[in-house]
């Protein structure tokens, strides 16, 4: 397969994010294949689609934005932000990844769906073309909380995978009418609160291709507080940290004061390729936030030091 096909699911408020997830994703491609962007944008303004889809043709590559509004997006939108608040608008736009049946051209077999709060640190095509062992989706595991994991009827040792970075075969999500299963759970059952993750997680439920960490390297992989040092201990041999791979910004995002990510400037670094590089890195950090920068700097420091003793390799 020669095309690359990558879809997003954003809002007006995270078009300068998905612009610059799509920038690292366009200085990494191997130049010997054609990337197509499928950009699921409700309600994007002028302004956003021409900035987006003019910076993906100064690449010469392609894109598809997808009419969402063919799709009753009114009445999905009302009910997402009755279950979920209001505000809650790129929730709302989150949730058309239980659509792609719907919207995606027939032609298309595969797909890589990122979230626009992730950066790309190597070439996606290797992602793309990887075997998905005859299942439906292939994704990364989370370390999620066991409350969690009971809230959504799952048992305390359960695999639970990111939405943030899936690889779908499409063929195989058609033929099993996956689109039309999500919409009844999401129609029938409880409001979970980690929205459309939790839907395909309980659809995929011990039924899906579990992909290496460095694909979706999540937060918990790097500052973490010596509370939390077991789980920092289970990822220490992940191959490719900050190297290869997606880096995904899960918790505080780079563009937010709060953000203590060691990782961050890729972000910016990609942000300063796109049409948006005027976007800065906020400095006014509150007491509450130092606090949680300098418990999580002094996570790292207990790992160095067990490091440098000897009880951890």
């Amino acid at each position: 397969m020669n095309i690359v096909n990558i879809a997003y699911v954003f809002d007006d408020n995270y078009a300068p994010h998905a612009c610059a997830s799509i920038a690292s994703v366009l200085e990494k491609r191997d130049s010997k294949r054609s990337y197509h962007f499928y950009l699921f944008a409700p309600d994007l303004e002028l302004e956003h689609r021409e900035k987006i889809t003019g910076f993906i043709e100064t690449y010469s590559q392609h894109y598809t934005i997808i009419n969402t509004q063919a799709f009753d997006y009114a009445n999905f939108y009302q009910e997402i932000e009755k279950r979920y608040g209001r505000g809650k608008k790129n929730t709302a736009a989150q949730f058309f990844k239980i659509l792609f049946e719907n919207y995606l051209p027939a032609d298309v077999d595969r797909i890589i769906s990122l979230d626009s709060d992730t950066i790309a640190l190597s070439d996606l095509s290797e992602l793309f073309d990887r075997d998905l062992h005859g299942q439906t989706l292939a994704a990364v595991s989370e370390n999620i909380s066991k409350n969690h994991l009971k809230e959504i009827g799952f048992a305390r040792r359960a695999i639970y995978f990111n939405s943030g970075v899936l690889l779908i075969d499409m063929k195989k999500w058609r033929e099993q009418c996956v689109d039309d299963a999500l919409m009844q759970r999401f129609n029938n059952e409880p409001n979970y609160s980690m929205h459309d993750q939790d839907l395909l997680n309980i659809e995929f439920k011990d039924n899906f291709f579990q992909l290496p960490q460095r694909y979706n390297q999540m937060v918990y992989l790097f500052n973490v507080p010596a509370l939390f040092l077991k789980i920092r201990l289970r990822y220490m041999l992940v191959k490719g940290l900050g190297e290869e791979g997606i880096m995904h910004y899960t918790g505080a995002k780079p563009w937010q004061a709060e953000c203590w990510h060691p990782y961050r400037h890729l972000y910016f670094k990609a942000l300063a390729k796109t049409p948006y590089h005027d976007i800065t890195l906020p400095q006014d950090l509150n007491r509450r936030v130092m606090g949680f920068i300098t418990a999580f700097s002094l996570g790292r420091k207990v790992v160095k030091l067990l490091r440098k003793s000897g009880i951890i390799n």
